[in-house]
């Protein structure tokens, strides 16, 4: 398989100011969530996504909502030198079997104006593609978006709109679609893979197909939480795997190690001197994050409130986000991972309220998956695995 360059969305064509990109506020967000839901399911979150989809809506905010978005997201009108920086290093991994597809887009109603330094922004900062649609033919423009999800995530996702979608005459929405394909380094073997037990969260256990192996590859253990790091093919890209070595501890003890140290912090510490006994599950998930319920308990309040919103993107009239998703879908095996997010945003005119001994690490119980990029520290996902059902 050659390397695929897909990115429509992703590339910036803008030299700017080296800006990192913001690892801190989204493990402090995904800590967030796992907290909220200690006793729940599976929680995915896209951190690429959503700086994309949200990084956009920064180049229409007014300063108080600029400000918080900076705050709380590390996002602003100038976040675009990553997308650069991973793009280089993806074309220095000759050879890698990697797809990769961010894919941005605005589309507002055709009969308003956009605000052309809005329309600018994205279009520099973002790549983003531009659309103009009559939101009246809901029908109409449902098809077109679905068609475009489809096409951009290579198939993952098909009818992520609805004509509810399209209640109270939204003026824009806002998307980001992400796509991330690649093979191990060193993959596992099939005939290795049997039937285990899982032990969920719950307290439940049921029998899943788990990949086994033993290799030198990065482990982690502080005491209390262990860990592992697999390469993708360039080591470019890695999955780093965690979980607390006692079993009856909550997620949220990884993931408020996480926000505290950072990823950085479990990559040095890591050693591959001794061989690792590895259970890994074979998974197959799919998630929905209702981003403005997450947001808000991270701090970003403003442009979810129609009295306080100040986004300035269409015509003259403040818009405030009204309702905003993000869908994941991920699957691990013996080759490789599949991944695929989708984020979006609507925006409504705020008058309109809404409604040589060996280390241990068998993933057969709760752990924590981040996938990253090792150069330039764009994580693509967090995830805090529960159930493999």
């Amino acid at each position: 398989m050659k390397i695929k360059f897909l990115f429509l969305a992703f590339i910036c064509a803008a030299a700017l100011s080296v800006q990192a990109f913001p690892e801190a506020e989204f493990l402090k967000i995904f800590n967030i969530a796992c907290r909220e839901r200690s006793n729940g399911g599976n929680i995915m979150i896209s951190p690429w996504g959503i700086t994309q989809c949200y990084g956009m809506i920064s180049c229409g905010a007014g300063e108080s909502s600029a400000a918080e978005l900076q705050h709380v997201l590390g996002l602003d009108k100038k976040f675009s030198d990553t997308v650069a920086a991973l793009s280089l290093a993806l074309k220095n991994d000759n050879g890698a079997d990697i797809d990769f597809n961010s894919f941005n887009a605005i589309l507002f109603d055709r009969k308003y104006v956009v605000n052309k330094n809005f329309a600018g922004f994205v279009s520099k900062l973002y790549n983003g593609k531009v659309y103009r649609l009559d939101y009246s033919r809901k029908e109409e423009c449902v098809s077109s978006l679905n068609r475009i999800v489809e096409q951009e995530s290579y198939g993952k996702f098909t009818d992520v709109f609805s004509v509810d979608d399209f209640a109270a005459d939204p003026e824009v929405v806002l998307m980001n679609v992400l796509y991330f394909n690649a093979d191990w380094q060193k993959g596992f073997e099939m005939s290795k893979t049997q039937k285990e037990y899982f032990f969920a969260a719950s307290g439940d256990s049921f029998p899943v197909k788990m990949m086994n192996d033993d290799r030198h590859i990065p482990y982690y253990n502080d005491g209390k939480i262990h860990g592992i790091i697999l390469n993708y093919r360039g080591e470019c890209f890695k999955l780093l795997l965690m979980m607390p070595l006692n079993a009856k501890d909550d997620l949220s003890v990884v993931s408020g190690k996480l926000a505290e140290c950072g990823i950085g912090h479990f990559v040095k510490k890591s050693s591959s001197a001794k061989k690792t006994s590895i259970k890994i599950p074979k998974l197959k998930l799919e998630s929905n994050c209702d981003l403005t319920v997450l947001l808000k308990k991270a701090g970003l309040k403003l442009i979810f409130d129609p009295a306080t919103a100040d986004l300035q993107m269409v015509g003259n009239h403040p818009l405030f986000i009204a309702q905003s998703m993000q869908l994941l879908k991920l699957e691990l095996n013996e080759t490789g991972t599949d991944m695929a997010a989708v984020t979006y945003a609507i925006a409504k005119r705020a008058a309109f309220i809404p409604e040589e001994s060996s280390n241990i690490f068998h993933a057969n119980h709760p752990f924590v998956a981040i996938l990253f990029d090792s150069k330039t520290n764009v994580v693509l996902l967090t995830a805090a695995i529960k159930t493999v059902k």
